[in-house]
């Protein structure tokens, strides 16, 4: 059937779609990101050095490049959406340990989880923004997708601070 013929046109439901998975995006970078200025404070709260803490954050980088990578390969032939959804869970499990931990190796497992979960949520969410919307929106699907990344470059860093100091309140550091 030719393009011009096939409806084309996004419906407010797909686009709430798009923006669920932006907001995703911006969630995930977010939370990658936040421990970076909280070096300190999270080293302090674990009686550890900065540097160990640091590595919490190259190990996730590492972690999730590798993950994504298999990912693709490994993950492709399970539904979309429930491949979110639960990589979604887990993310915000892995964080929620992350946060509430008192000891060094349990905050490395924790980030590592977090980081097999991001790592595999990247790999699939570009193609589930292309396969959720009607061939010429494409273009526009992965940018609006993917200016969740771009929202957390910008607004994750302003919000950064906040959530320095809610750590920082948290583990009774000053």
């Amino acid at each position: 059937m030719n393009s011009e013929e096939s409806p084309q046109n996004m419906s407010p439901r797909l686009w709430f779609a798009l923006l669920i998975l932006a907001l995703s995006t911006f969630t995930i970078v977010t939370t990658e990101l936040a421990p970076v200025g909280l070096l300190t404070p999270i080293a302090k709260g674990l009686h550890t050095s900065e540097s160990a803490v640091g590595m919490t954050v190259s190990l996730y980088a590492w972690t999730g490049a590798l993950s994504a990578l298999f990912a693709s390969v490994f993950l492709g032939n399970i539904a979309k959406k429930r491949l979110l959804l639960i990589l979604t869970v887990i993310l915000f499990l892995s964080n929620v340990l992350a946060a509430t931990v008192n000891t060094y190796l349990v905050l490395l497992a924790a980030r590592i989880l977090g980081a097999i979960a991001h790592g595999a949520f990247w790999a699939m969410i570009g193609a589930t923004a292309i396969a959720i919307v009607p061939p010429r929106y494409i273009g526009v699907a992965t940018s609006v997708v993917f200016g969740g990344v771009s929202a957390a470059s910008v607004f994750g860093l302003y919000w950064h601070p906040f959530g320095m100091e809610a750590g920082i309140l948290a583990n009774g550091c000053t």
